[in-house]
């Protein structure tokens, strides 16, 4: 087998492997779903949580966080949906959920390298246990910053970009809006791409954010290629994640 499609069969995201899944909110539109189907892979669709905003209530990630091999979910959303979690290693947390900031923030930190950016009192413990946190002002962490590589980040909140820089991590700086997000103003940055390999795929035309050339070639010069999925059409925030199970 050629290391192309070793590397292809390697992100086929096959549940029965357990290896690979992308999370995806179940009112992802069609068109969206048919171009990440194109890539080879088919998301596992999370229903809405009734504990959480509506607008969010089945966003990847407001609902679970990798811990590195386990995937930590909250314990009656496990428990109201746990066939979809069908043959990966989970970790249920007491932390209840609420439908008001910050009470809805427990699963929205930001894993860059070896830093953990929150609000730490209102993140679930498991995600913090043996982390090296940074606290930041912004409680929506995950979803305000796009995680480019380990020491690199895009985000338009300033409280994230300093912290982030002050750790050595390279930072671009955005402006905020441009990102759809049905229900508020506007989205964030980081629940509109997921990466696979060396491709970060954009939910949405890139071009169409005023710093999508910026955003491309801060990828660009990082390894990283910058990928829309979507033409004419406005990037949308439907909080990705992307869960890697490790090898035992």
């Amino acid at each position: 087998m050629s290391r192309e499609k070793q590397r292809n069969k390697e992100l086929s995201f096959a549940n029965a492997e357990g290896r690979l899944s992308l999370f995806l909110d179940n009112r992802t539109p069609k068109e969206l779903l048919l171009a990440i189907a194109a890539l080879g892979v088919k998301p596992i669709m999370l229903p809405l949580y009734r504990l959480l905003p509506k607008p969010v209530s089945a966003h990847p990630d407001m609902l679970l966080y990798d811990l590195g091999g386990k995937l930590l979910v909250y314990q009656d959303y496990y428990t109201e949906n746990e066939k979809l979690f069908v043959g990966m290693p989970v970790v249920v947390t007491n932390y209840s959920a609420e439908n008001r900031y910050p009470g809805d923030i427990g699963m929205d930190a930001l894993s860059v390298g070896k830093f953990l950016f929150c609000l730490p009192q209102y993140t679930c413990p498991e995600i913090l246990a043996g982390r090296t946190v940074v606290p930041v002002k912004q409680g929506y962490a995950a979803c305000s910053a796009l995680k480019v590589s380990e020491d690199a980040i895009v985000t338009s909140d300033s409280s994230i970009a300093l912290a982030a820089e002050k750790k050595g991590i390279a930072v671009l700086r955005i402006r905020p809006g441009f990102i759809e997000l049905p229900g508020y103003d506007y989205g964030f940055i980081g629940g509109t791409a997921f990466c696979l390999g060396d491709t970060l795929y954009f939910a949405g035309d890139l071009s169409m954010h005023p710093d999508g050339d910026a955003i491309a070639d801060f990828c660009k010069n990082r390894g990283v290629t910058a990928k829309s999925l979507l033409v004419g059409k406005k990037l949308m925030d439907l909080g990705f994640l992307k869960y890697n199970e490790k090898a035992m």
